[in-house]
C-alpha cells in the first residue's frame, strides 16, 4: 500500500473501505444458529430400509447407488440412455436404471425411477422429478420438507447443519422434537 499517499482522499476512503470487507467477511449460514456443513438431508423409508436421503434441487433426476442396492438385494432394472452431466460439465454414463423405487415418507410411498451411480457420499438423491411429484416444500427456517401425493400430506424433519455419513442411519429431529440428530445403526452399506 506504498502507493497511498498518490491516491485523493476519496480513493483512500475507498481503500479502506475495501480493506475493511476483506478483513471481515461475513459469516452465511442455514439459521443464526446453525453453520450449513453439508448438503441438505431427510429421512426415509426406500424399499422396506431407514435411510438418510439427500435432497437435491441442483439435480433433475433421482439417484441411487449400486452400494446400496447391493445392501438391500435389488437388482438394476436395466440400462438408461440418460447421461450424467456434473457442475464441470464433464459426463459420465450411469450404470442403469432402477424403476419405480418404493420411497416412504412417513408412510406416504412416492415410487420414482432413479438412475445407478457407483457414488459414495449418499444412498439415494431426490432430485427434482421426485421434489415436484411430491409437491415438496421445503422450509430451512423449521427445518422441514412436506410432501402431498394423492391427497396425503406429510412433513419430516431436514438438516445441512450436520455431516451424513452414508453408512449409518442417523434420526434427524427438527426444534420441536428437541434433539438435532441421533446416529442410530450401523446399516452396512
Amino acid at each position: 500500500m506504498a502507493g497511498l499517499q498518490e491516491l485523493t482522499p476519496t480513493h483512500n476512503n475507498y481503500c479502506d473501505q475495501i480493506l475493511e470487507q476483506i478483513k471481515s467477511p461475513e459469516q452465511t449460514s442455514a439459521k443464526s444458529t446453525e453453520m450449513v456443513v453439508d448438503a441438505l438431508f431427510g429421512n426415509a423409508n426406500i424399499e422396506g430400509h431407514d435411510i438418510n436421503i439427500l435432497i437435491d434441487t441442483g439435480s433433475v433426476g433421482s439417484i441411487v447407488t449400486k452400494r446400496f442396492l447391493q445392501a438391500i438385494n435389488k437388482d438394476i432394472d436395466g440400462p438408461t440412455a440418460t447421461k450424467i452431466i456434473d457442475m464441470m460439465g464433464r459426463q459420465s454414463a450411469p450404470l442403469g436404471m432402477v424403476k419405480q423405487l418404493k420411497i416412504d415418507i412417513n408412510g406416504i410411498i412416492i415410487p420414482e425411477d432413479a438412475i445407478v451411480t457407483e457414488a459414495l457420499g449418499y444412498n439415494v438423491l431426490l432430485g427434482n422429478s421426485w421434489l415436484n411429484k411430491a409437491n415438496a416444500v421445503i422450509d430451512y427456517k423449521l427445518n422441514q420438507l412436506t410432501a402431498e401425493y394423492k391427497g396425503q400430506v406429510t412433513t419430516i424433519p431436514i438438516t445441512c447443519a450436520e455431516r451424513i455419513d452414508p453408512r449409518f442411519f442417523t434420526q434427524i429431529y427438527n426444534e420441536n422434537n428437541e434433539l438435532e440428530l441421533e446416529e442410530e445403526e450401523d446399516v452396512n452399506f
